[in-house]
């Protein structure tokens, strides 16, 4: 029998599988690892979230995935980018809108 494996087991920069597979757009990856209870919000050595990859590389669907699973909007990296600032920054207005959108659902619902 198998040894239970720690899903948020980090790379040598931090990186957890959830993050690798936002990195590849590996959707349907993204959504096991969520399933399977994946810490959402981990940052690798750069302060970096699976969210903020996913803005980076302009994953929608992924983004709206970690959304709905309640990923951290206002974390900053090292650099003091949120996943915000990396959209607008990529060029990513359709992103950046839901995020917008996003960050008001949050507050009418707290």
């Amino acid at each position: 029998m198998l040894a239970r494996v720690n899903i948020n087991l980090r790379d040598v920069v931090g990186r957890t599988a959830l993050m690798r597979a936002t990195e590849l757009g590996a959707y349907r990856l993204v959504k096991e690892l969520l399933a399977k209870n994946a810490d959402i919000n981990i940052q690798d050595d750069y302060g970096y979230t699976a969210l903020m990859i996913a803005s980076v590389d302009g994953y929608t669907k992924i983004i709206k995935r970690l959304l709905g699973k309640g990923a951290d909007i206002d974390l900053r990296n090292i650099y003091g980018l949120t996943a915000t600032i990396i959209a607008i920054a990529n060029g990513n207005p359709e992103i950046t809108n839901l995020f917008e959108i996003e960050k008001t659902r949050r507050s009418i619902i707290s």
